[in-house]
Parts: structure tokens; C-alpha cells; sequence
């Protein structure tokens, strides 16, 4: 394969993920949400017992400053309790409340069954080879990154 395929294919592999994410933000925006706000409610019903807020920003990609307005927005509209951690009353834990955990499971509910619906167009070997070759995508990436940090 040359250069020009490869590059050419990238671009094509990068539209595909660009307009993946743009049908995602606009499915989520129905729910009048934000992606952050989305992944911050995923991310507390994958994980009920709380997390800090520090760590909700690590693990969906923010700063610190941008998960407070994003905890904020989920507070007002009730979805979240900020609860003190039980070993240091400096330290706040993040909860969904009992509306939180209903809404999440709706919308992650919704959305994982837009997924599935939209896999349905792969057989199951081909779903088991997507998900190896965007493991060994991401693998590479990653490696990447990690070397040019280096």
C-alpha cells in the first residue's frame, strides 16, 4: 500500500469517527445534555458509590475547572448529590441522586440500544474483528502519544 492509500484511508477512518461523534452529540443534546454531563452521569452509574470529582475529570478528559460547571449544570437539575468522603470532610464524593440514577439508566439504556441497533449491520465476526482492530488502533495510538511524550 502506498503513502497517498494510507493517508487516504485515514481520512476517510478519521470522517467516519468525526461524523460518529456528531450523531452521538446530537442524540445526546435531545436529552438536553452536554457530552461532558453525559459522560459524568455514565460514568457515577457505572460506578454508584460515588467518585471524587478530580477523578470523574481524569477519567472523561477535563479539567478540574470544567468538571465543576459540568457538576454544577448536573446539580441544578437535581441529578447529583455532592456528599463530604467519609475519611476527610475536605474532600467531596459525587453521587447521582434517585432522579440521577433514573435518568442515566434511560439515557444509557437509550443509547445502548441505538448501539446495538446499529451493529446489528455486522455479523458477529465481524463485530469480534472491529473490536480487535480498534483495540490494536487504539494500542498503537496510545504508543504513540506515550513516545512523543517521552
Amino acid at each position: 500500500m502506498t503513502e497517498e492509500n494510507s493517508r487516504d484511508l485515514l481520512h476517510k477512518w478519521l470522517k467516519n469517527l468525526s461524523n460518529t461523534e456528531m450523531v452521538y452529540t446530537a442524540l445526546i443534546k435531545r436529552y438536553k445534555l452536554t457530552k461532558h454531563a453525559f459522560y459524568v452521569l455514565d460514568a457515577l452509574y457505572s460506578h454508584l458509590e460515588g467518585e471524587e470529582p478530580a477523578m470523574l475529570a481524569e477519567k472523561i478528559g477535563v479539567s478540574r475547572q470544567m468538571m465543576t460547571l459540568v457538576l454544577n449544570e448536573l446539580m441544578a437539575r437535581g441529578f447529583i448529590l455532592r456528599r463530604e468522603h467519609s475519611e476527610d470532610h475536605r474532600r467531596k464524593v459525587i453521587r447521582l441522586s434517585a432522579s440521577g440514577k433514573r435518568f442515566a439508566m434511560k439515557i444509557c439504556g437509550d443509547l445502548e440500544n441505538f448501539d446495538i441497533a446499529a451493529l446489528s449491520v455486522f455479523s458477529y465476526e465481524e463485530l469480534i474483528r472491529m473490536v480487535e482492530y480498534s483495540t490494536r488502533f487504539y494500542e498503537k495510538i496510545k504508543h504513540q502519544m506515550d513516545v512523543f511524550d517521552a
